[in-house]
């Protein structure tokens, strides 16, 4: 079993912790949205894909469920960002392997390029 890894050994805290010019403006930014220090300070941050979209019924109920899964991360202790999910294509959209694996990769740069350590994913978007 890995041993539980404290704030300061973070992905997120190595965004927002350090006293520069990057770490400020990624603080500065989340300030700009409304949370304060003490909403993301010493929590993990949790990363919720949001697949939702008006023209994809499968991923329909994502609009309402993202907020329960904000309500369970909270009562987890950690903070949670919703980012916009990959593309979300219906399965009858989906032609080849080829269109699974771009929304994969798509997935992991967004993931990639926002301050989480970790991340909640529909189910069937991947």
């Amino acid at each position: 079993m890995t041993p539980k890894k404290t704030y300061e050994q973070l992905r997120s805290a190595r965004w927002m912790v350090p006293d520069d010019q990057r770490s400020f403006g990624h603080r500065s930014r989340t300030m700009q949205m409304g949370y304060d220090p003490a909403d993301w300070e010493g929590r993990p941050i949790v990363a919720i894909l949001n697949t939702w979209s008006d023209a994809q019924p499968c991923h329909m109920h994502f609009k309402d469920r993202v907020e329960w899964v904000k309500r369970g991360v909270l009562q987890a202790g950690s903070f949670p960002v919703e980012l916009p999910g990959a593309v979300a294509l219906g399965k009858l959209r989906q032609t080849d392997h080829h269109a699974l694996s771009q929304l994969a990769i798509e997935a992991e740069e967004l993931l990639r390029s926002h301050p989480v350590d970790g991340a909640v994913t529909p189910h069937n978007a991947f």
